[in-house]
Protein backbone atom coordinates (compact mmCIF):
# COMPACT_ATOMS: atom_id res chain seq x y z
CA UNK A 1 0.00 0.00 0.00
CA UNK A 2 1.61 3.23 -1.04
CA UNK A 3 1.43 5.90 1.66
CA UNK A 4 -0.95 8.77 0.92
CA UNK A 5 1.23 11.66 1.19
CA UNK A 6 2.40 10.19 -2.36
CA UNK A 7 -0.60 8.89 -3.66
CA UNK A 8 -2.43 12.51 -3.02
CA UNK A 9 0.69 14.80 -4.42
CA UNK A 10 0.95 12.10 -7.67
CA UNK A 11 -2.76 12.78 -8.14
CA UNK A 12 -2.53 16.68 -8.29
CA UNK A 13 -3.09 17.42 -12.19
CA UNK A 14 -2.39 21.23 -13.66
CA UNK A 15 -5.45 22.28 -16.00
CA UNK A 16 -5.61 21.70 -18.85
CA UNK A 17 -7.76 22.05 -21.76
CA UNK A 18 -9.86 18.82 -22.35
CA UNK A 19 -10.69 18.33 -25.97
CA UNK A 20 -8.52 15.86 -27.98
CA UNK A 21 -7.85 17.25 -31.19
CA UNK A 22 -8.65 15.47 -34.44
CA UNK A 23 -6.01 15.08 -37.28
CA UNK A 24 -5.98 18.14 -39.76
CA UNK A 25 -7.23 18.45 -42.94
CA UNK A 26 -5.92 19.99 -46.22
CA UNK A 27 -7.74 22.89 -46.02
CA UNK A 28 -6.86 23.61 -42.50
CA UNK A 29 -3.40 22.85 -43.10
CA UNK A 30 -3.58 25.24 -45.72
CA UNK A 31 -5.08 28.28 -43.78
CA UNK A 32 -2.77 27.52 -41.12
CA UNK A 33 0.17 28.01 -43.18
CA UNK A 34 -0.83 30.82 -45.11
CA UNK A 35 -2.90 33.52 -42.55
CA UNK A 36 0.22 34.26 -41.11
CA UNK A 37 1.80 35.20 -44.60
CA UNK A 38 -0.93 36.97 -45.97
CA UNK A 39 -1.57 39.36 -42.31
CA UNK A 40 1.92 39.42 -41.61
CA UNK A 41 1.57 38.26 -38.03
CA UNK A 42 3.46 36.28 -36.12
CA UNK A 43 2.00 32.70 -35.71
CA UNK A 44 3.42 31.23 -32.64
CA UNK A 45 2.21 27.68 -32.61
CA UNK A 46 3.72 24.83 -30.09
CA UNK A 47 6.39 22.87 -31.99
CA UNK A 48 6.34 18.81 -33.02
CA UNK A 49 8.94 18.05 -30.88
CA UNK A 50 9.36 18.94 -26.90
CA UNK A 51 12.22 17.92 -25.44
CA UNK A 52 12.50 19.10 -21.27
CA UNK A 53 15.88 19.89 -19.62
CA UNK A 54 16.02 19.12 -16.02
CA UNK A 55 18.98 20.19 -13.89
CA UNK A 56 20.25 18.53 -10.45
CA UNK A 57 20.81 19.32 -7.02
CA UNK A 58 21.72 22.88 -6.55
CA UNK A 59 21.83 23.63 -10.46
CA UNK A 60 19.90 25.86 -12.79
CA UNK A 61 18.64 26.34 -16.08
CA UNK A 62 22.50 27.54 -17.08
CA UNK A 63 23.61 24.12 -16.37
CA UNK A 64 21.63 22.77 -19.78
CA UNK A 65 23.24 25.62 -21.78
CA UNK A 66 25.29 23.52 -23.90
CA UNK A 67 23.05 21.10 -24.38
CA UNK A 68 20.05 23.70 -25.96
CA UNK A 69 22.79 24.83 -28.05
CA UNK A 70 23.78 21.88 -29.36
CA UNK A 71 19.93 20.65 -30.05
CA UNK A 72 18.81 24.56 -31.55
CA UNK A 73 22.08 24.43 -34.11
CA UNK A 74 21.14 20.89 -35.34
CA UNK A 75 17.43 20.82 -35.47
CA UNK A 76 16.38 24.69 -35.11
CA UNK A 77 13.60 26.44 -32.97
CA UNK A 78 11.03 25.97 -36.13
CA UNK A 79 10.36 22.02 -35.06
CA UNK A 80 11.37 22.18 -31.58
CA UNK A 81 10.42 23.95 -28.04
CA UNK A 82 13.17 23.22 -25.28
CA UNK A 83 11.97 23.58 -22.10
CA UNK A 84 15.30 24.11 -19.42
CA UNK A 85 13.12 23.31 -16.21
CA UNK A 86 14.26 26.22 -13.39
CA UNK A 87 11.18 26.04 -11.15
CA UNK A 88 13.59 24.52 -8.63
CA UNK A 89 16.64 27.04 -9.19
CA UNK A 90 15.66 28.47 -5.51
CA UNK A 91 15.74 25.46 -3.50
CA UNK A 92 16.30 21.96 -4.12
CA UNK A 93 16.19 20.11 -0.30
CA UNK A 94 12.27 20.05 -0.31
CA UNK A 95 12.43 16.22 -1.43
CA UNK A 96 11.77 14.68 -4.60
CA UNK A 97 7.80 15.27 -4.14
CA UNK A 98 7.85 18.68 -3.72
CA UNK A 99 10.10 19.05 -6.89
CA UNK A 100 8.97 16.99 -9.09
CA UNK A 101 5.42 18.89 -8.35
CA UNK A 102 7.00 21.99 -9.42
CA UNK A 103 8.47 20.61 -12.31
CA UNK A 104 4.95 19.26 -13.81
CA UNK A 105 3.79 22.54 -13.33
CA UNK A 106 6.34 24.59 -15.17
CA UNK A 107 6.64 21.82 -18.56
CA UNK A 108 2.40 22.01 -18.24
CA UNK A 109 2.30 25.83 -18.39
CA UNK A 110 5.14 25.98 -20.61
CA UNK A 111 3.49 24.00 -23.07
CA UNK A 112 0.09 25.77 -23.01
CA UNK A 113 1.61 29.05 -23.53
CA UNK A 114 1.63 27.95 -27.55
CA UNK A 115 -1.28 27.82 -29.60
CA UNK A 116 -1.58 24.37 -31.23
CA UNK A 117 -0.77 24.37 -34.78
CA UNK A 118 -3.48 22.55 -37.42
CA UNK A 119 -0.40 21.67 -38.85
CA UNK A 120 0.56 19.08 -36.17
CA UNK A 121 -1.38 15.52 -35.69
CA UNK A 122 1.00 13.99 -33.17
CA UNK A 123 3.48 15.88 -30.73
CA UNK A 124 6.69 13.86 -29.70
CA UNK A 125 7.99 14.60 -26.26
CA UNK A 126 11.45 13.44 -24.46
CA UNK A 127 12.83 14.32 -21.11
CA UNK A 128 16.75 14.50 -20.08
CA UNK A 129 17.57 14.81 -16.50
CA UNK A 130 20.76 15.21 -15.20
CA UNK A 131 21.31 13.57 -11.41
CA UNK A 132 18.45 14.89 -9.08
CA UNK A 133 17.15 16.27 -11.83
CA UNK A 134 16.25 12.31 -13.27
CA UNK A 135 14.21 11.94 -10.14
CA UNK A 136 12.32 15.13 -10.10
CA UNK A 137 11.52 14.18 -13.88
CA UNK A 138 10.13 10.58 -12.88
CA UNK A 139 8.02 12.21 -10.10
CA UNK A 140 6.62 14.30 -12.43
CA UNK A 141 5.50 12.78 -15.32
CA UNK A 142 2.57 10.96 -13.61
CA UNK A 143 1.01 14.74 -13.59
CA UNK A 144 2.89 15.75 -16.74
CA UNK A 145 0.90 13.46 -18.57
CA UNK A 146 -2.39 13.38 -17.13
CA UNK A 147 -2.29 17.22 -17.86
CA UNK A 148 -1.45 16.25 -21.41
CA UNK A 149 -3.83 13.74 -22.23
CA UNK A 150 -6.13 16.31 -24.08
CA UNK A 151 -3.21 16.13 -26.56
CA UNK A 152 -1.93 13.66 -28.69
CA UNK A 153 1.46 13.06 -27.44
CA UNK A 154 4.02 10.54 -28.54
CA UNK A 155 6.65 9.79 -25.35
CA UNK A 156 9.92 9.22 -27.12
CA UNK A 157 12.96 9.47 -24.95
CA UNK A 158 13.47 9.24 -20.80
CA UNK A 159 17.15 9.89 -20.61
CA UNK A 160 18.74 9.82 -16.94
CA UNK A 161 22.72 11.62 -16.70
CA UNK A 162 24.04 10.45 -13.81
CA UNK A 163 20.88 10.07 -11.75
CA UNK A 164 21.06 8.45 -8.35
CA UNK A 165 17.87 5.85 -9.33
CA UNK A 166 19.07 3.56 -5.92
CA UNK A 167 19.85 6.11 -3.78
CA UNK A 168 22.66 7.78 -2.53
CA UNK A 169 23.94 5.22 0.56
CA UNK A 170 27.47 4.13 0.76
CA UNK A 171 27.55 0.59 1.31
CA UNK A 172 29.63 -0.51 4.41
CA UNK A 173 33.00 -1.93 4.17
CA UNK A 174 35.62 -3.89 5.30
CA UNK A 175 37.89 -1.24 5.28
CA UNK A 176 37.65 1.37 8.04
CA UNK A 177 38.36 4.18 5.56
CA UNK A 178 35.20 2.88 3.74
CA UNK A 179 33.19 2.91 6.73
CA UNK A 180 34.20 6.55 8.20
CA UNK A 181 33.35 7.74 4.30
CA UNK A 182 29.83 5.88 4.52
CA UNK A 183 29.15 7.87 7.37
CA UNK A 184 30.36 11.52 6.39
CA UNK A 185 28.18 10.90 3.39
CA UNK A 186 25.14 9.94 5.19
CA UNK A 187 25.87 12.62 7.85
CA UNK A 188 26.13 14.79 5.42
CA UNK A 189 22.68 14.05 3.13
CA UNK A 190 20.85 13.83 7.01
CA UNK A 191 21.82 17.64 7.50
CA UNK A 192 19.02 20.52 7.15
CA UNK A 193 21.40 21.16 4.08
CA UNK A 194 20.02 18.45 2.30
CA UNK A 195 16.94 18.86 4.09
CA UNK A 196 14.36 16.10 2.38
CA UNK A 197 15.81 15.65 -0.49
CA UNK A 198 18.82 13.88 1.57
CA UNK A 199 16.05 11.61 3.25
CA UNK A 200 14.55 10.71 0.03
CA UNK A 201 18.51 9.89 -1.26
CA UNK A 202 19.17 7.37 2.16
CA UNK A 203 16.00 6.26 1.72
CA UNK A 204 14.80 6.98 4.50
CA UNK A 205 11.32 8.38 5.75
CA UNK A 206 10.93 11.69 7.76
CA UNK A 207 10.76 11.37 11.95
CA UNK A 208 6.96 13.35 11.72
CA UNK A 209 5.36 10.48 9.18
CA UNK A 210 7.16 8.01 11.47
CA UNK A 211 5.46 9.66 14.44
CA UNK A 212 2.25 10.20 12.87
CA UNK A 213 1.92 6.65 11.36
CA UNK A 214 2.84 4.98 15.03
CA UNK A 215 -0.30 6.51 16.49
CA UNK A 216 -2.32 4.17 14.53
CA UNK A 217 -3.00 0.80 14.88
CA UNK A 218 0.27 -1.11 13.50
CA UNK A 219 -1.93 -3.74 12.40
CA UNK A 220 -4.20 -1.92 10.20
CA UNK A 221 -1.50 0.44 8.50
CA UNK A 222 1.49 0.18 6.89
CA UNK A 223 4.36 1.82 8.27
CA UNK A 224 5.88 4.41 5.91
CA UNK A 225 8.12 3.69 2.64
CA UNK A 226 11.12 5.56 1.29
CA UNK A 227 9.68 7.50 -1.74
CA UNK A 228 12.09 5.86 -3.85
CA UNK A 229 10.83 2.63 -3.14
CA UNK A 230 7.21 3.60 -3.80
CA UNK A 231 8.29 4.74 -6.75
CA UNK A 232 9.47 1.47 -7.88
CA UNK A 233 6.47 -0.35 -7.24
CA UNK A 234 5.22 -2.75 -10.47
CA UNK A 235 1.80 -1.41 -9.86
CA UNK A 236 2.60 2.20 -9.18
CA UNK A 237 1.51 5.71 -10.91
CA UNK A 238 5.26 6.36 -11.24
CA UNK A 239 5.97 3.18 -13.36
CA UNK A 240 3.03 3.02 -15.45
CA UNK A 241 3.65 6.42 -16.53
CA UNK A 242 7.70 5.39 -17.55
CA UNK A 243 6.71 2.78 -19.42
CA UNK A 244 5.03 5.19 -22.34
CA UNK A 245 7.99 6.49 -23.15
CA UNK A 246 9.36 4.72 -26.19
CA UNK A 247 13.11 4.43 -25.05
CA UNK A 248 14.62 4.43 -21.67
CA UNK A 249 18.47 5.51 -21.83
CA UNK A 250 20.86 5.59 -18.80
CA UNK A 251 23.88 7.21 -19.15
CA UNK A 252 26.47 6.87 -15.78
CA UNK A 253 29.82 7.63 -15.45
CA UNK A 254 32.02 4.70 -15.39
CA UNK A 255 34.54 5.69 -13.16
CA UNK A 256 35.37 8.75 -11.05
CA UNK A 257 31.81 10.47 -10.23
CA UNK A 258 32.25 10.88 -6.16
CA UNK A 259 28.83 12.05 -6.04
CA UNK A 260 26.52 9.07 -7.94
CA UNK A 261 28.33 5.70 -8.25
CA UNK A 262 28.00 3.93 -11.44
CA UNK A 263 25.98 1.19 -10.15
CA UNK A 264 23.18 3.97 -8.75
CA UNK A 265 23.03 5.56 -11.71
CA UNK A 266 23.18 2.66 -14.23
CA UNK A 267 20.37 0.05 -12.61
CA UNK A 268 23.47 -2.47 -11.92
CA UNK A 269 24.56 -4.21 -9.44
CA UNK A 270 27.92 -4.92 -10.85
CA UNK A 271 30.44 -2.80 -12.41
CA UNK A 272 32.64 -4.10 -14.54
CA UNK A 273 34.72 -1.53 -15.07
CA UNK A 274 38.10 -1.23 -13.04
CA UNK A 275 38.57 1.97 -10.86
CA UNK A 276 41.93 4.29 -11.96
CA UNK A 277 40.66 7.63 -10.81
CA UNK A 278 43.24 7.87 -7.98
CA UNK A 279 46.15 6.12 -9.73
CA UNK A 280 46.00 7.55 -13.50
CA UNK A 281 47.80 10.97 -14.87
CA UNK A 282 46.77 11.98 -18.20
CA UNK A 283 48.54 14.34 -20.18
CA UNK A 284 45.27 15.62 -22.28
CA UNK A 285 41.31 14.69 -22.18
CA UNK A 286 40.37 11.44 -23.21
CA UNK A 287 36.57 9.77 -23.23
CA UNK A 288 35.38 6.40 -24.70
CA UNK A 289 32.55 4.57 -24.07
CA UNK A 290 30.74 1.56 -23.67
CA UNK A 291 26.67 0.69 -24.65
CA UNK A 292 24.06 -1.75 -24.59
CA UNK A 293 20.37 -2.45 -25.09
CA UNK A 294 20.32 -0.18 -28.61
CA UNK A 295 18.70 -2.40 -30.68
CA UNK A 296 19.25 -1.96 -34.68
CA UNK A 297 15.70 -1.04 -36.10
CA UNK A 298 12.44 -0.47 -34.78
CA UNK A 299 9.90 -2.45 -33.57
CA UNK A 300 8.19 -3.03 -36.60
CA UNK A 301 11.94 -3.97 -38.06
CA UNK A 302 12.50 -0.88 -40.14
CA UNK A 303 16.17 1.45 -39.97
CA UNK A 304 15.90 4.90 -40.29
CA UNK A 305 19.37 6.59 -41.70
CA UNK A 306 19.68 8.94 -38.72
CA UNK A 307 19.55 6.25 -36.63
CA UNK A 308 21.91 4.14 -38.26
CA UNK A 309 23.78 6.65 -38.53
CA UNK A 310 23.57 7.31 -34.91
CA UNK A 311 24.36 3.94 -34.38
CA UNK A 312 27.59 3.84 -36.28
CA UNK A 313 29.24 7.21 -34.19
CA UNK A 314 28.14 5.59 -30.81
CA UNK A 315 30.07 2.34 -32.16
CA UNK A 316 32.86 4.03 -33.39
CA UNK A 317 33.45 5.75 -29.39
CA UNK A 318 34.22 2.28 -28.10
CA UNK A 319 37.95 1.87 -27.57
CA UNK A 320 38.21 -1.71 -28.78
CA UNK A 321 41.88 -1.96 -27.23
CA UNK A 322 39.93 -1.86 -23.72
CA UNK A 323 38.63 -5.43 -23.06
CA UNK A 324 35.43 -5.84 -20.40
CA UNK A 325 35.16 -8.70 -19.20
CA UNK A 326 31.25 -9.60 -17.56
CA UNK A 327 30.06 -6.65 -19.41
CA UNK A 328 26.45 -7.98 -19.35
CA UNK A 329 26.85 -9.12 -15.77
CA UNK A 330 24.38 -6.72 -13.63
CA UNK A 331 21.92 -5.81 -16.11
CA UNK A 332 19.34 -8.43 -14.77
CA UNK A 333 19.94 -8.50 -11.13
CA UNK A 334 17.36 -11.47 -10.98
CA UNK A 335 20.48 -13.43 -12.31
CA UNK A 336 23.52 -11.91 -10.74
CA UNK A 337 25.68 -12.23 -7.80
CA UNK A 338 24.22 -10.70 -4.44
CA UNK A 339 26.43 -9.01 -2.11
CA UNK A 340 24.45 -7.82 1.25
CA UNK A 341 25.56 -4.87 3.02
CA UNK A 342 23.07 -3.90 6.54
CA UNK A 343 20.31 -5.70 6.79
CA UNK A 344 17.81 -5.07 4.24
CA UNK A 345 19.94 -3.85 1.80
CA UNK A 346 22.59 -5.62 -0.86
CA UNK A 347 25.45 -3.42 -2.29
CA UNK A 348 27.69 -3.52 -5.90
CA UNK A 349 30.52 -5.86 -6.51
CA UNK A 350 32.55 -2.63 -5.44
CA UNK A 351 30.76 -1.51 -2.53
CA UNK A 352 30.29 1.83 -3.60
CA UNK A 353 26.04 1.55 -3.20
CA UNK A 354 23.90 -0.41 -0.95
CA UNK A 355 20.07 -0.43 -1.93
CA UNK A 356 17.02 -3.04 -1.31
CA UNK A 357 17.53 -5.84 -3.62
CA UNK A 358 13.83 -5.62 -4.78
CA UNK A 359 13.46 -2.00 -6.19
CA UNK A 360 16.85 -2.73 -8.24
CA UNK A 361 15.10 -5.56 -9.61
CA UNK A 362 11.84 -3.66 -10.15
CA UNK A 363 13.74 -0.83 -12.29
CA UNK A 364 15.48 -2.76 -14.24
CA UNK A 365 12.28 -4.21 -15.77
CA UNK A 366 10.27 -1.32 -16.14
CA UNK A 367 11.90 -0.46 -19.42
CA UNK A 368 13.98 -2.07 -21.79
CA UNK A 369 17.12 0.00 -20.60
CA UNK A 370 19.49 1.80 -23.25
CA UNK A 371 22.70 2.02 -20.88
CA UNK A 372 25.70 4.03 -22.40
CA UNK A 373 28.51 3.86 -19.90
CA UNK A 374 31.02 6.63 -20.26
CA UNK A 375 34.78 6.50 -19.21
CA UNK A 376 36.43 9.87 -19.02
CA UNK A 377 40.38 10.16 -18.61
CA UNK A 378 40.56 14.46 -17.65
CA UNK A 379 43.23 15.83 -17.28
CA UNK A 380 44.65 17.18 -14.10
CA UNK A 381 42.96 17.33 -10.04
CA UNK A 382 39.87 19.84 -11.12
CA UNK A 383 38.62 17.60 -14.09
CA UNK A 384 38.96 14.51 -11.78
CA UNK A 385 36.96 16.41 -8.93
CA UNK A 386 34.03 17.24 -11.78
CA UNK A 387 33.42 14.17 -13.63
CA UNK A 388 30.00 14.28 -12.52
CA UNK A 389 28.97 17.40 -14.60
CA UNK A 390 30.85 16.55 -17.36
CA UNK A 391 28.22 14.71 -19.55
CA UNK A 392 26.22 18.21 -19.79
CA UNK A 393 29.83 20.43 -19.79
CA UNK A 394 28.96 22.03 -16.76
CA UNK A 395 31.85 23.88 -15.22
CA UNK A 396 34.19 21.94 -17.05
CA UNK A 397 37.54 22.88 -18.94
CA UNK A 398 37.47 24.24 -22.40
CA UNK A 399 39.61 21.60 -23.61
CA UNK A 400 37.25 18.97 -21.83
CA UNK A 401 35.87 17.65 -25.05
CA UNK A 402 32.56 17.31 -23.18
CA UNK A 403 31.15 19.08 -26.50
CA UNK A 404 31.50 15.86 -28.42
CA UNK A 405 29.31 13.53 -25.98
CA UNK A 406 26.82 16.00 -26.21
CA UNK A 407 26.78 16.21 -29.99
CA UNK A 408 26.03 12.19 -29.82
CA UNK A 409 23.16 12.95 -27.04
CA UNK A 410 21.70 15.53 -29.62
CA UNK A 411 22.05 12.84 -32.28
CA UNK A 412 20.64 10.09 -30.80
CA UNK A 413 17.57 12.96 -29.78
CA UNK A 414 16.92 13.50 -33.27
CA UNK A 415 17.10 10.10 -34.77
CA UNK A 416 14.74 8.89 -31.91
CA UNK A 417 12.21 11.71 -32.86
CA UNK A 418 13.08 11.42 -36.56
CA UNK A 419 14.04 15.70 -36.59
CA UNK A 420 15.24 16.84 -39.79
CA UNK A 421 18.13 18.35 -39.33
CA UNK A 422 18.78 21.75 -40.53
CA UNK A 423 22.23 21.15 -42.37
CA UNK A 424 22.35 17.49 -44.57
CA UNK A 425 24.22 16.97 -47.43
CA UNK A 426 21.17 18.15 -49.72
CA UNK A 427 20.35 20.95 -47.22
CA UNK A 428 23.69 22.62 -47.38
CA UNK A 429 23.32 26.45 -48.65
CA UNK A 430 20.22 25.88 -48.03
CA UNK A 431 17.29 27.98 -45.69
CA UNK A 432 15.13 25.45 -43.76
CA UNK A 433 11.48 24.94 -44.59
CA UNK A 434 9.20 22.88 -42.95
CA UNK A 435 6.77 21.01 -45.02
CA UNK A 436 3.86 23.11 -43.99
CA UNK A 437 5.46 26.25 -44.53
CA UNK A 438 6.63 25.04 -48.06
CA UNK A 439 2.89 24.15 -48.84
CA UNK A 440 1.71 27.61 -47.67
CA UNK A 441 4.76 29.36 -49.68
CA UNK A 442 2.98 27.26 -52.93
CA UNK A 443 -0.33 27.83 -52.20
CA UNK A 444 0.93 31.72 -52.05
CA UNK A 445 2.73 31.21 -55.55
CA UNK A 446 -0.62 29.62 -56.50
CA UNK A 447 -2.37 32.50 -55.79
CA UNK A 448 -0.43 34.64 -57.76
CA UNK A 449 -0.61 32.90 -60.82
CA UNK A 450 -4.36 32.73 -60.58
CA UNK A 451 -3.88 36.50 -60.18
CA UNK A 452 -2.16 37.24 -62.97
CA UNK A 453 -4.39 34.41 -65.30
CA UNK A 454 -7.83 36.24 -64.04
CA UNK A 455 -6.22 40.07 -64.68
CA UNK A 456 -5.33 38.55 -68.72
CA UNK A 457 -8.78 37.53 -68.99
CA UNK A 458 -11.04 40.23 -67.71
CA UNK A 459 -12.12 39.16 -64.72
CA UNK A 460 -14.83 41.10 -62.29
CA UNK A 461 -13.96 43.12 -60.07
CA UNK A 462 -15.39 41.08 -57.71
CA UNK A 463 -12.98 37.67 -58.47
CA UNK A 464 -9.97 40.45 -58.40
CA UNK A 465 -10.74 41.48 -54.66
CA UNK A 466 -10.74 37.75 -53.52
CA UNK A 467 -7.56 36.92 -55.13
CA UNK A 468 -6.13 40.42 -53.93
CA UNK A 469 -7.23 39.61 -50.10
CA UNK A 470 -4.72 36.38 -50.41
CA UNK A 471 -7.80 34.15 -50.72
CA UNK A 472 -7.43 30.84 -53.26
CA UNK A 473 -9.71 28.79 -54.66
CA UNK A 474 -10.73 25.22 -54.02
CA UNK A 475 -9.52 24.23 -57.22
CA UNK A 476 -5.78 25.71 -56.89
CA UNK A 477 -5.68 25.05 -53.25
CA UNK A 478 -6.37 21.45 -53.31
CA UNK A 479 -4.40 20.97 -56.85
CA UNK A 480 -1.51 22.34 -54.48
CA UNK A 481 -1.60 20.59 -51.45
CA UNK A 482 -2.20 17.36 -53.26
CA UNK A 483 1.10 17.63 -54.75
CA UNK A 484 2.63 17.81 -51.24
CA UNK A 485 3.78 13.95 -50.83
CA UNK A 486 5.03 14.59 -47.28
CA UNK A 487 3.06 13.11 -44.41
CA UNK A 488 5.40 14.66 -41.52
CA UNK A 489 4.23 17.86 -40.68
CA UNK A 490 6.03 20.70 -38.66
CA UNK A 491 4.45 23.49 -36.99
CA UNK A 492 4.19 27.03 -38.65
CA UNK A 493 6.31 29.57 -37.05
CA UNK A 494 6.41 32.23 -39.65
Amino acid sequence: MQNNRVSNAATKRPNAPQTRRASPTQTQLAMAATESLRTGVRSVYLPQHVVVLVHGNNGSAADFDAVETALLAKFGERQMLIIKSKANEPDTSLGVEIGGTRLAKEVVEAVFEYDLSPAVSTYKLSVIGHSLGGLYARYALVQIMAALSCLHVEYVDFVTICTPHLGSRRARGPSTMKNILRLGVHKVLSCSIYGRTGIDLLLDVPEQEQQQEGVTDADAVEPPRPLLEVMSDTDSEFVRSLRRFRYGTLVAMTDGDVVVPYPSASMRSHSPYVSTFLTERYMDWRWHIRHSGFAECDDSGRIYPAYAAFLERLDSKIDTSIEIEKHELGLDARCAPRYPSIEGFDCDNKQEVEFPHEMLCRLQQVLPWRRIDVTVKPCGVKGKMRLHDWPINKMQLPDCRADEFIDLLCDMIGADHQMRPLMTPDTVGKPHESPALALARRLKNAAKRTDKISSEQGSGDSDADAHNSGMTTPTSGSSVASSDTNTEHYPVRV
